[in-house]
């Protein structure tokens, strides 16, 4: 079996597993996932930070538990006493770990055996790339998420549409965020408009923000300056983030910002002759050679970097 330990929101969750279901396939083994990452917090308590955010997929993901888990795994971190555990545990039964050093591509990572228990985001395309029919196999939405707006869904379906994803919240609010990865600005916005605009004529666009407000004062009528969109603003759901997801997935074009989120929805589009417009600068200046942080292989090779800097 191949092991990976999920971390973050549903667009990391989703090049974690990605990666590792793609290199199971290969070694010809069993996946499973270990959700004790999510249960982290600097206090050490169980209280969850992020929950399992694939299940609105097709995807049959497996937890590990049991015997397994401890053989493999270990026991979690937010078990007291784990560190004694598991130096106990390795003395009996050697474990193979893959752990990220850092967020570029790895080519040795796709080397990894039979048994491994993987940690990391793994942000790049190209851990599974040459599996695109299987991760997109796995990243099916469910019936419940794909009917869940049924006209919204299809007037982005039948219209020349460009996906516009304004990503604020916590890049703009919370400091360790705004710091890294910061709001991308107008300029870009303008700049990958004009790209589109040069191959495509009669766009529509559909903005995805979770600050609809802020997107459609500066954006829709700021940006945009006359030309046909609509802010989305599903209506309240199970899965808020999952429909919105599928919804931006529907467009035929794209305006990505620095968010793994918006990164998924553009990448599983099959529509054949999309455009895809991402930041250039996926964090902010200082942090550019940080590669802790900088997850320099993200931006697929097809796609247009557009730069928001003077």
């Amino acid at each position: 079996m191949l092991i990976v330990k999920l971390r973050g929101g549903m667009g990391n969750q989703m090049f974690q597993f990605a990666f590792a279901h793609s290199l199971a396939e290969k070694l010809n083994t069993e996946l499973y996932y270990d959700d004790s990452l999510l249960r982290m917090k600097p206090s050490n308590d169980q209280t969850l930070l992020r929950d399992f955010s694939l299940e609105c997929f097709e995807l049959s993901a497996k937890p590990i538990t049991g015997w397994n888990r401890y053989r493999y795994v270990g026991v979690p971190y937010h078990v007291k006493g784990h560190r004694w555990y598991n130096f106990l545990g390795n003395l009996f039964f050697p474990k193979k770990e893959l752990i990220e050093t850092d967020r570029r591509f790895h080519a040795e990572y796709l080397k990894a055996q039979d048994g491994t228990c993987m940690v990391g985001s793994f942000q790049s395309e190209k851990y599974f790339k040459d599996s695109r029919e299987l991760v997109c196999k796995d990243f099916t939405f469910k019936s419940k998420i794909t009917g869940a707006e049924p006209e919204l869904a299809n007037r982005i379906s039948s219209n020349h549409s460009v996906g516009l994803h304004v990503r604020r919240g916590d890049y703009v609010n919370d400091p360790d965020f705004k710091e890294i990865l910061g709001h991308i600005g107008k300029l870009y916005y303008q700049r990958a408009i004009q790209e589109l605009e040069k191959k495509h004529q009669d766009l529509t666009y559909f903005i995805f923000s979770d600050d609809p407000e802020w997107a459609e004062e500066h954006i829709g009528k700021g940006v945009l300056q006359g030309r046909p969109f609509q802010v989305v603003r599903p209506g309240q759901h199970d899965r808020q983030d999952a429909v919105e997801m599928y919804l931006l997935s529907l467009c035929k074009h794209f305006v990505i910002s620095n968010s793994t989120f918006s990164w998924w929805s553009a990448w599983l589009s099959n529509h054949p002759e999309k455009m895809v417009i991402a930041p250039a600068e996926w964090v902010s200046t200082p942090w550019k050679e940080n590669y802790q942080a900088h997850p320099a292989d993200i931006v697929p090779d097809n796609w247009i970097r557009m730069s928001s800097y003077e």
